[in-house]
């Protein structure tokens, strides 16, 4: 059985690399919300709707398992939460998708695929990769 707090085997990320961090946790919320039909204030917001928690708990996953985010960061980023609310979407998405593993794989593979493509959003340019870091003072 997999084990999803690290992904890294199953999809060959390595990025781990530091980004501005307000802006990629706002693509995650972006890219989870319109992949469950919500909208990001649903994600930062009260509402405890099943739906909308676990699209929640999946962009905190996402966020703690694709960039590193701390915990509190996380908690702070989905509408001023408690870092151990962010602990607990971690593991409860593990523990579910482990769960599920065997007997809703197709769930599971659109738990990576969100991941997936949030990785393919966040991924620096192909111009942005080979830029030299002195460059902006030649420019």
């Amino acid at each position: 059985m997999p084990d999803l707090t690290t992904t890294d085997h199953l999809t060959g990320s390595k990025l781990r690399i530091k980004l501005d961090e307000p802006a990629a946790l706002r693509t995650i919320q972006k890219i989870v919300s319109e992949a469950h039909g919500l909208t990001r204030a649903d994600l930062l917001g009260p509402c405890r709707l099943k739906k909308v928690a676990h699209a929640r708990q999946l962009a905190m996953w996402i966020a703690r398992t694709l960039l590193g985010t701390s915990y509190p960061q996380i908690g702070k980023a989905f509408g001023n939460r408690d870092h151990s609310t962010a602990m607990y979407a971690v593991k409860a998405v593990a523990s579910r998708a482990a769960s599920e593993y065997h007997a809703d794989a197709p769930r599971v593979q659109k738990i990576l695929a969100l991941r997936e493509e949030a990785e393919r959003a966040l991924a620096p340019k192909e111009e942005e990769a080979h830029q030299s870091p002195l460059a902006f003072i030649f420019a």
